[in-house]
């Protein structure tokens, strides 16, 4: 089914759900747009939930996309917004609509060694170490563009110092999926 659906915005929202339906909306998906996410969803999603907040949820046709038909979802509190946007995908669809890409996926992890009495000696253990870690994470990530390209491109160093009145060295590693980094980051 095309997602251009002329007369889309004269539906009321019931019937907005059910046209989308031949695109591929199942009856779970109805259900969760007609109730909302409920406290208990909300608080198995994220830390300290108090309650949920509501926003209109709204969805812009018309959309053409690397050839494929699509709908937007879209949450505004802005009134012609979702409107204007359609109509944009209207007029682009006219000249064969949209292409996107997106760059290949990229993981970065940090780890934040505190009260590190010799900052020298746990970098130069941490860059002895590189070789295992390298092996390790591509082990971890078998399958995926870096570790099937053989990317093990390693580099470790940097830290902080002391801070002023003694207190207690910090130091920052910064590791990626084909890079280790140590931004040095003062963290008195």
């Amino acid at each position: 089914m095309s997602s251009r659906i002329p007369g889309f915005y004269k539906l009321p929202p019931d019937g907005r759900l059910r046209a989308l339906q031949p695109l591929g909306l199942r009856e779970v998906d109805l259900a969760a747009y007609r109730e909302g996410l409920s406290l208990e969803a909300a608080d198995l999603m994220v830390e300290n939930v108090i309650g949920t907040f509501s926003l209109p949820c709204a969805v812009a046709v018309n959309f053409l996309i690397n050839r494929e038909d699509r709908v937007v979802p879209m949450v505004v509190e802005e009134p012609s917004v979702v409107a204007a946007v359609s109509n944009v995908a209207r007029l682009a669809r006219a000249d064969g609509g949209f292409t996107a890409e997106s760059d290949r996926a990229h993981m970065i992890g940090q780890i934040q060694l505190m009260d590190v009495r010799d900052p020298e000696g746990a970098v130069t253990r941490l860059q002895e170490a590189l070789p295992a870690l390298a092996s390790r994470r591509r082990a971890c990530t078998r399958g995926s563009r870096s570790a099937a390209a053989g990317s093990s491109t390693s580099r470790c160093g940097g830290w902080s110092t002391t801070s002023p009145g003694g207190r207690s060295s910090r130091w920052w590693w910064s590791s990626s999926c084909s890079t280790w980094s140590t931004p040095w980051a003062p963290t008195w």
